[in-house]
This record gives structure tokens, sequence and C-alpha cells, in this order.
């Protein structure tokens, strides 16, 4: 049990030689079981939220992120007109009360950048620092604390700059139902300090959040290795549990006959659970040398965790047929894809991903109870890669002590 208010963990198994396990996580009297992932949305696309009837049920409980990229400038503005302010609040608690409604447990992620949209890495004056925190403990349906993005910080004293803020806003809401409080940890070697790590801890910090920067989680091996030694170390210190969620994690990654999913190996890679991802920004393409849609989108295979162009499976119908493993699919002709708007086209692809990549998750619980998560990894022929990565990290979840079972 945790000291952080509203917020239990329990681990229910673990798989040996590997990170995966499985917990249940109770948040302000919301219970899920992990691995899980996040369904994303922001102020105009709901798309997640519109695939939510076909995939929620008594048995899954994810969570859900609100997601907004918020400018300097657009702060400023907040600053001197109340109504912006006001506008800008009621519509991610519209998107934060549309996921708890569903029965998702919503949380508000917020990413500051300058004008052109690119992150600041580095703190902002106290004035916009106290107008973020207004907006994440103040915004109705938001029901976990993410510390606002800033990119990536140079050094530790701008962490513990940042972490001070955040431990006098705590205490100023001392008197208050609290919230859970998310750390956000840096992806870099040297920014995973100790006593950054545990200070967080020692303010009762569970749920720690590691930024994936929209990157392949391989690419953090040894990073990822750092931080659940840290982790493991106080955690079996204390007796007690904590969460670990991939920030921004990436949904596919290589091309061609290589593409293959990504975020769903969050638990071979140490993760609880995933969050979307935010993407970088997009090139900027002339109207006319446009590809069309169906060169543009996947759709993904659970049968091999890879992804097929929409422009390779239009020529093979044997190839549509084994994938049609989705309510969305199966509501969909093959010959008619083609002739499709864009926007309908990247609409059946990301409801297909979304739903098929929630089926895999559903099983994950009961795989590592059974001690079969990386066996079920194992034949998927597409992420054989990413399993000898897997097998890389040691697998250092701390183990019950003796006088962990007495207790």
């Amino acid at each position: 049990m945790t000291d952080m208010p509203n917020l239990e963990i329990e681990e229910i198994a673990k798989e040996s030689g590997s990170l995966s396990r499985t917990c249940h996580l109770r948040i302000n009297q919301k219970d899920l079981i992990t691995p899980t992932r996040a369904l994303g949305i922001t102020r105009s696309n709901t798309s997640d939220l519109d695939a939510l009837e076909t995939v929620i049920d008594s048995k899954f409980t994810p969570l859900g992120e609100v997601y907004a990229q918020i400018s300097i400038d657009f702060l400023a503005k907040v600053l001197e007109d109340d109504n912006v302010g006001k506008d800008f609040s009621s519509k991610l608690s519209l998107r934060l009360c549309q996921l708890r409604d569903k029965g998702v447990i919503p949380y508000l992620s917020l990413t500051l950048t300058d004008s052109e949209g690119t992150p600041r890495n580095r703190i902002p004056s106290i004035k916009i620092l106290q107008l973020l925190y207004n907006f994440l403990w103040g915004t109705e349906g938001n029901m976990i604390i993410v510390p606002p993005i800033f990119g990536i910080l140079n050094n530790e004293r701008e962490y513990l700059k940042l972490l001070t803020s955040l431990e006098q806003r705590q205490k100023a809401n001392i008197y208050r139902n609290h919230k859970p409080i998310m750390a956000v940890i840096p992806s870099s070697y040297r920014l995973i300090a100790p006593h950054i790590i545990k200070r967080y801890w020692e303010n009762g910090y569970r749920i720690f959040a590691f930024n994936c920067e929209n990157k392949k989680y391989g690419a953090f091996g040894y990073i990822i290795e750092k931080l659940q030694l840290e982790l493991n170390e106080l955690s079996k210190n204390d007796h007690d549990e904590y969460i670990l969620h991939a920030l921004n994690s990436k949904l596919r990654i290589g091309r061609g006959d290589n593409s293959r999913i990504n975020n769903l190996l969050a638990p071979g890679f140490g993760f609880d659970a995933y969050g979307p991802s935010h993407g970088g920004r997009q090139r900027w393409r002339p109207l006319d040398n446009a590809p069309p849609a169906i060169e543009m989108n996947y759709l993904f295979n659970r049968k091999t965790y890879g992804f097929h162009p929409v422009s390779e499976i239009m020529e093979h119908q044997d190839l549509f047929d084994s994938i049609l493993d989705s309510s969305t699919l199966k509501h969909v002709k093959l010959n008619q894809l083609s002739s499709e708007r864009p926007d309908i086209v990247k609409s059946v692809c990301s409801k297909h991903n979304l739903e098929t990549s929630i089926l895999e998750i559903k099983k994950f619980p009961q795989l590592i109870q059974n001690k079969k998560i990386m066996n079920h990894f194992s034949t998927k022929i597409r992420i054989q890669e990413e399993i000898n990565q897997m097998r890389k990290l040691s697998g250092h979840r701390n183990t019950p002590t003796i006088d962990r079972w007495l207790k």
C-alpha cells in the first residue's frame, strides 16, 4: 500500500526472466489490471473515444489521455483574458468527463512549446508554471496529475526546480482531496539521478512515467535498465509497489515487410501501461504530391505483430481475410477501400489497430500469471529483434523477501 491518497497498487504475478508483470491498481476507487494502455484523445480528435464501445468491458479498464500542446503565446493570452482560459479548460474537461463516463481512468497531459510548436526544453516562469498547475488541478474530470512536459531539460538542477514546485503545490493542497501524481522521468541516462528518483518516492509518488519521445522502446534499453534498478531498490526497501507508464510511445516501427508494432510490447520492456503517440511535426507535402490514402495507412496483423499497408492488402484478398479479426473490418469490403476518402481510410485503419491491439493486451495478465507472455511474443515473427532486446534486460523486478512474506 502506498502513502499517496486515492492510490493502491498490488502485484499479482510476474514472469521470471523478464520485466513483465501484472498488477491490481486502484485509483480514486476505480480498479484496473495491468498491463493496460491509455486511449488518446484531444480537443479535436476523438477517434479512440468513438471506438470504446467495442473494446471496453468488465475485464478491461484502460487509462485515458487527453493531450494538448500549448504555446507560451497562448498562455499569455489566458493571463490577459479569462474567457480564453475558461474556454480551454471547459473543452479539456469535456473530453476528460467523456472518458470517465465510459469507465476510463482519465488524465490530462500538457506539453509546452514555443510559437513554432517546438518544445522549450526549459522551465517557464513561475507565473506560467502556476497557471499550468491550475489547469491540471482545477480541470474537472482529471483523475491523475501529470506534470507538464517541457521537452528535455538540460540538467539535474532544472528537474529539481520542477520537483520543488510540485512539492510546494502538493503541500498547498494538503487539506483538499488529493489526486495521485505521476512523476515524469526523463529519457536521459545522466538525468536518471538516484537522489531525484528517491525524492519523488519519499513524496509518496508511486506512478512513474517514462517519456519515450515517440521512439521505439529498444532505443532506451540501457536507460530502462538503470531506472528499473533505482525503482526496484526503493520498492524492496519499503515493501511497496510502483507502476511504470510509457508516455508518448511509438505505435509502429520499421518499413515495408519489416513494419511492426512497438507500443503493445510495453510489458516486455518493463512498462505496466503505455500511452498514445503524439508523433512529431509532420513534414509538409504539396497536395499534388501527397501519396494516396491506401499507401499512407497500415493495418495491424495480430498473428505476426506486423503491419500491412492498405495498398498491399488491396492486392491480396487472402491477406485481408487473415486479419478480419476486428468488428471494424467485418463491416468493410476490400474493393471499397480504394475508392474511399482519405479520412475514411485513416479512420478504418485507426479503429482496427486500436481494437486488435486491445484484444491482444486483454490476454496479457493471464499470460503473465501462466508464465507464458514471452512464449506468446516469440510466436510473432515480425518482432524477433525486440524479443532479443527484452531478454537482454535482466528482469530484476523485486522478489518478495522472507520479511515481506511474514507481514
